[in-house]
């Protein structure tokens, strides 16, 4: 709460409104509006579009640290949801996508096999590596001055999302 008459401030930091599709933030910011109140305030962390070079140097770092970081979230999951994830048949991969200038950082199965996920009594199945990924939170720069889209979304840079059969285990 802001000093005086119960004004609320709500913080949306580091860029992170970049890491949603233009629908995603549209959706998000109709819904903010919907929610303040006259008196209310938003701070909304916003960035440019970086130098692409500078980008892929970073999230394809020789110390491999942005790959150990989304690689995390697999180790997670095993721990937290008791599945069956295996680091060895995941190549992780960050690559600038032009179109909606964001990198797209995420893990793609090397061959076709199954995790199961204890916890949520699912399966699930990565059939091809050209078509089995996972992909992760991906750093954009949202460019308010600019009409194009930027940010990332669900879908790969190759035209829309991709994503791997999932079903119930019996």
């Amino acid at each position: 709460m802001l000093p005086g008459r119960n004004r609320r401030l709500i913080a949306f930091l580091g860029s992170t409104i970049g890491n949603l599709h233009p629908e995603q933030r549209g959706k998000l910011l109709a819904t903010l509006v919907n929610t303040l109140a006259r008196d209310d305030a938003l701070l909304l962390g916003l960035d440019l579009v970086k130098d692409v070079a500078r980008l892929e140097a970073a999230y394809n770092d020789s110390r491999g640290v942005t790959e150990v970081f989304v690689r995390n979230a697999l180790t997670a999951v095993n721990g937290e949801l008791g599945a069956t994830f295996d680091q060895r048949r995941f190549a992780y991969e960050a690559r600038w996508d032009p179109e909606h200038e964001w990198m797209d950082i995420g893990l793609r199965a090397r061959q076709a096999h199954t995790v199961s996920i204890e916890r949520l009594e699912l399966d699930v199945a990565f059939e091809q590596a050209s078509h089995s990924e996972l992909r992760s939170a991906r750093s954009s720069a949202a460019n308010s001055s600019s009409s194009r889209p930027a940010g990332p979304g669900s879908g790969s840079s190759r035209g829309g999302p991709t994503v791997p059969a999932i079903s119930r285990s019996p």
